[in-house]
């Protein structure tokens, strides 16, 4: 086996640049999956850090279905409970320098049973705390961050009304940085209160319950109406589950990165088979067994996904830095604001890219090491026999293509299955299409006319003597470009169904609304600045919302109340039925509307019942009809603000629709309001136009991500063709001396090497074009609408079809320059010398 070693060994010595692009193709496809990974796990341990700081020992909750709860019914609880463990909260969140941070209040008395950390700290600081006003504690890691220390004043954005605070010390206990307080500002609830604009009212009041029903029992009957106990835990719970398919489809694009990648390995490791086969066959007729043959490649494989994972990770762990930010600033607009930036690494991440990277190598190689074991010593001076062999398994790869694509099929098609099995349909259907392209480029260089110059002639027929390398290059190429072509389709699907949508959905010219976070309610507009805006002779018309809360037979739903201002005609699109019956039976009757998200993410459909924790007890409702809707993929349900107001005893109003009479601009209406808004705290007040603006600004930072990887997988394929076309031009080593030798020249030996790679591009892009439109009907029709319940209108754009074609021939002919280039300088003396 030393000799084997060595000889091997040799081989890549004097091929480096071939094993530093295997090395490269494995390391980008690795360091995809490894940062994605990385981000994702450290998002979802921010948040779980974040929720353990700040919940602490707590068991339950106990929340307003209106949104916040009036002050007064701690002192009561307080009296009539005794000694249970229980604490006031205000929360909310403010900017600065950039950033989001939490702003939480407590009561640093009630604190210490509950969350010991920050009433320790909270009682360091207690007479600054309690005797200045708009004081505050703040982590460590987020004041090094914002620069600032004890005595600094720090000025926040609240709902874009600037504030000044001033820091008179840190949470983190014994001067130690707590990762889980980053984004954390600590305040007496009295000044939180102030700060937020949440005079007399908190967030949510903490318990520490026993398992003694009994006292959970007694606390229930002494809760007043619309305000309900729930369990910690799985509120926390619920929380993080929002995130499942988005983190699961990023993932799933990061695979998609690492497969093309393994193409390097497979072409890397067939060629170094092909060139040493006359080595191979000595050794095996000095004794050397098939069986030693095929080790000896797969622990060369094996190597090589070692060192491209080792490689990956190192340049996975710096772009999962930056992808973290896209990651969690989506998070926030989705679902829920993370607070915490603190990047952390996961070994158990790392351990889990390293096998796939090492493994897949090796699967990857495992062809090559089957042919090196299998083929006769006295056949491996032929070059054609590889290629003869590659033909006759061409039917077995398209029979092979035709059940996997069968297979994709059903999966993408298969009801009532979940997000794996869809995306795993995606991976069978483009790999069953790949296995089609060698076949389908062998019948393309038939259509070479006649007429074609020689060098065309030959550039394209030289594809098919090479169809071992080209056929798997351009397959690695086409594949790559169809899906840039399904997720461009695919975001501007959703694209034009979003503008589409708002368009139907923001009918006033203005609104006036509190800010609200994503999963927290927002605190009622004051009713008086309601009917002084409405009685403005700009005023044409209003609607009024209520969005908040409330207990479900499902669990914790968003609710929303609402009154349109002109009842005749329907407000919302609906996916099936007549719009207008489903809208006069919601206005007329005691029922519910639920969007899609909702409807699809529980199974429920028009006709079925939706039960709600009101201030009446438990109330069933029937669902009168599905509207379209992406806000959330979390879902909505719409009643009547009448039915609202009569089953939760809330009249509250978070969201005012205006309708400008005419000849009355925005700016004008805008400028009133704000007089009369005055003291009413935080008010947001845009029109139709700027919430749209901010819409689809939103919808852009939310693909941001998917851009990115889908551009990194482009470049894993270019570095693939590059390989292959470099495989091709160590091969016809000796064929371009002899056409040196007979008189072609440099220059047309250049033009030679790139009519061939532009001819793989122009077959890359066209058979991308079918491939590209089935991944965006899956995508749009299946993938979207299994991982958040929104259906959406294909999309096709015309610049995606013939963008398609140009980079892929784009892309090809960059990967041929530097093969053309050594082409060109090749000495045709020293190439017709045999080693």
């Amino acid at each position: 086996m030393t000799l084997l070693n060595t000889a091997n060994r040799r081989h890549f010595y004097r091929h480096p640049l071939q094993l530093v692009l295997a090395v490269c193709g494995i390391a980008l496809g690795v360091a995809m999956l490894v940062s994605v990974d990385l981000a994702v796990e450290s998002s979802r341990r921010a948040f779980q850090l974040s929720m353990t700081a700040l919940t602490g020992k707590t068991t339950h909750h106990i929340l307003a279905g209106s949104g916040t709860l009036d002050e007064k019914l701690y002192p009561q609880l307080r009296r009539d409970l005794g000694d249970l463990t229980m604490a006031p909260v205000v929360e909310g969140y403010v900017e600065a320098g950039g950033e989001t941070l939490r702003l939480a209040g407590f009561d640093p008395f009630a604190e210490s049973p509950i969350r010991q950390g920050i009433a320790q700290s909270a009682l360091a600081a207690l007479v600054d705390l309690l005797t200045e006003p708009g004081t505050v504690l703040i982590s460590r890691i987020t004041a090094e961050r914002l620069g600032v220390g004890p005595g600094a004043q720090l000025t926040v954005d609240v709902a874009g009304s600037p504030q000044t605070i001033r820091v008179v010390g840190y949470i983190d206990p014994e001067e130690k940085p707590d990762p889980a307080l980053e984004g954390l500002l600590l305040a007496d609830i009295a000044t939180a209160q102030e700060i937020l604009g949440k005079i007399g009212r908190l967030d949510r009041i903490d318990l520490v319950l026993s398992d003694d029903p009994g006292e959970l029992q007694k606390l229930q009957g002494l809760l007043p109406e619309n305000v309900t106990l729930v369990d910690a835990a799985g509120r926390n719970t619920a929380t993080t589950r929002m995130t499942r398919a988005f983190e699961t489809n990023l993932k799933a694009m990061s695979l998609m990165a690492l497969l093309v990648g393994l193409f390097l390995i497979y072409n890397t490791m067939s060629f170094a088979v092909l060139q040493r086969r006359p080595l191979l066959a000595n050794l095996r007729i000095l004794g050397v067994t098939r069986a030693q043959v095929m080790g000896e490649i797969l622990r060369e494989s094996g190597l090589l996904g070692l060192a491209g994972s080792l490689l990956g990770l190192m340049f996975g762990l710096a772009a999962a830095r930056a992808l973290l930010d896209q990651i969690a600033r989506t998070i926030n607009d989705m679902y829920f604001v993370v607070t915490v930036t603190q990047f952390s690494v996961s070994p158990t991440a790392l351990l889990r890219s390293l096998a796939i990277g090492i493994s897949a190598s090796v699967l990857a190689a495992l062809p090559a090491a089957l042919d090196a074991a299998s083929t006769r010593p006295v056949r491996t001076q032929h070059r054609s026999s590889l290629e003869q062999s590659v033909r006759r398994w061409l039917p077995k790869l398209a029979l092979s293509g035709l059940i996997c694509g069968l297979l994709g099929v059903f999966l993408l098609n298969w009801r009532n299955a979940g997000l794996i099995p869809a995306i795993a349909g995606i991976f069978l259907v483009a790999g069953a299409y790949a296995l089609f392209i060698p076949t389908a480029m062998l019948g393309l260089t038939h259509f070479c006319p006649r007429t074609a110059s020689p060098i065309v002639r030959l550039a394209i027929r030289g594809t098919s003597a090479a169809l071992s390398r080209t056929g798997l290059a351009t397959a690695a190429l086409s594949v790559s470009v169809a899906v840039a072509i399904g997720v461009g389709t695919m975001v501007e699907s959703f694209r034009v169904t979003i503008a589409d949508w708002l368009e139907q959905l923001l009918q006033a010219d203005l609104y006036v609304a509190r800010p609200a976070a994503p999963g927290i309610a927002s605190d009622p507009l004051p009713s008086t600045l309601i009917e002084k805006a409405i009685r403005l002779p700009d005023i044409a018309g209003f609607s009024l919302a209520r969005r908040t809360f409330a207990e479900s037979s499902l669990g914790r739903v968003e609710l929303m109340a609402y009154q349109p201002a002109f009842p005749e005609r329907s407000a919302f699109h609906f996916k099936s039925g007549d719009d207008q019956n489903i809208w006069k039976r919601f206005m007329t009757e005691p029922v519910v509307i639920v969007s899609e998200p909702f409807a699809a993410r529980h199974g429920l459909r028009a006709g079925d019942s939706l039960t709600l924790s009101t201030s009446r007890g438990m109330k069933s409702l029937v669902i009168a009809g599905v509207l379209f809707d992406y806000r959330s993929d979390q879902g909505l349900v719409i009643l009547r603000r009448d039915l609202y107001t009569e089953l939760w005893n809330d009249a509250g109003v978070t969201s005012l629709g205006l309708y400008l009479a005419s000849g009355v601009t925005a700016e004008e209406a805008k400028s009133s309001i704000r007089k009369l808004a005055g003291t009413a705290g935080a008010v947001l007040i845009r029109s139709n136009r700027e919430i749209r603006d901010a819409s689809m600004a939103f919808f852009e930072r939310t693909f941001a991500v998917t851009h990115v990887l889908r551009l990194l997988a482009i470049g894993v394929a270019l570095i693939g063709i590059l390989s292959a076309l470099l495989a091709i031009q160590l091969e016809r080593t000796r064929e371009f001396a002899v056409l040196r030798s007979l008189g072609m020249t440099p220059r047309q030996l250049t033009s030679l090497v790139l009519t061939q790679t532009g001819f793989l591009g122009f077959c890359a892009g066209i058979f991308a074009l079918p491939l590209g439109l089935v991944l965006a009907i899956a995508l749009v029709k299946v993938i979207n609408f299994r991982s958040f319940g929104w259906s959406m209108e294909l999309a096709v754009s015309g610049a995606d079809l013939w963008q398609a074609p140009l980079l892929a021939i784009t892309a090809a002919l960059i990967a041929g320059l530097y093969p053309a280039w050594r082409a060109s300088r090749l000495t045709p003396a020293l190439a017709l010398r045999e080693e």
